[in-house]
């Protein structure tokens, strides 16, 4: 299974769709889709998952008959689904409020707290594609008409992920090959865990060539070091979600930031770093007290 189709079954194994932004979801799920049109609501996808998604969203919506198709192409599956008649993809239109003949973006269905989030959500599984981290950092957006990859360009920069355009055999995408902003945007989009991989993989690489370089380190304490700082990110990513880094005692809050900002380096490296430098253990100490808050956050959970 490909790392692009684990993100995809984790943002559909989410509550991305299920909750109060579930009209939000559905919106970027279908805009972002083939089509999306009263001639024609269709999506193109190779991913199963992705395909029954479509189905439960248009039965919940009550937007009418379906009808599919499979097509085999290269020894891959690719599945194709439309929404077949004429008054279900108006119905589909209206409860979107979207324009006729327009793709511009209607922001306001994307007021609410965690609204846009639902909606780049729903926008990856139709036209995002990321690559496996053990090999190279890199996630685009391949929206279907130009109108949508402005619309999608504007909205991405607005929220501080602003994305490289390109073009690609006629096509024009938008993608990522910074680590960071994929780590982001991957928990930004519901698959923290995969944002994760992303950010474990990262941290060993950044580490081992501080090792070569340094040509004595042990893979031992590499992989020590690498379990360590993934644990603390995971628990300052909960805390920053749950919380809001601002609403953090000012001491825990700086001591996140820097981790965050520096990945691979030691307690000690991070310590000299502190408005007022601290020890290895009173670094330490106040990672502990992190630990400890994502904890309690976890078993209110």
């Amino acid at each position: 299974m490909s790392f692009s189709t684990r993100v995809k079954e984790e943002i559909c194994d989410s509550k991305a769709f299920k909750n109060k932004n579930r009209r939000a979801f559905a919106y970027g799920f279908f805009l972002f889709g083939r089509e999306f049109s009263k001639e024609r609501i269709e999506i193109y996808t190779s991913q199963h998952i992705v395909l029954r998604l479509f189905y439960r969203l248009v039965t919940d919506l009550s937007a009418g008959n379906l009808k599919t198709e499979e097509t085999k192409r290269k020894s891959s599956v690719f599945y194709q689904a439309s929404v077949t008649d004429c008054p279900s993809r108006e119905k589909l239109i209206n409860f979107f409020g979207q324009k006729e003949d327009s793709d511009a973006i209607n922001y306001q269905l994307l007021l609410g707290d965690g609204d846009t989030a639902a909606f780049l959500s729903g926008a990856f599984l139709s036209c995002g594609v990321v690559t496996t981290p053990d090999s190279e950092y890199h996630l685009e957006f391949i929206p279907p008409r130009d109108e949508l990859h402005d619309e999608l360009f504007r909205l991405l920069s607005t929220l501080g992920y602003p994305p490289k355009t390109t073009v690609r055999r006629g096509t024009p995408l938008l993608y990522y090959k910074e680590s960071g902003l994929i780590e982001d945007l991957l928990t930004t989009i519901n698959a923290s865990n995969c944002a994760l991989e992303v950010m474990e993989v990262k941290i060993y690489r950044d580490l081992r060539n501080r090792a070569n370089r340094a040509g004595n380190c042990d893979s031992a304490n590499i992989d020590k070091t690498v379990r360590a700082s993934t644990a603390q990110l995971k628990d300052i990513k909960l805390l920053y979600r749950h919380m809001g880094e601002d609403n953090m005692p000012d001491d825990l809050r700086e001591i996140a930031r820097l981790r965050v900002e520096n990945q691979e380096m030691s307690l000690r490296e991070l310590g000299e770093l502190l408005n007022e430098p601290l020890s290895r253990s009173g670094v330490n100490h106040r990672l502990k007290r992190i630990e400890q808050l994502a904890s309690e956050y976890r078993d209110q959970k």
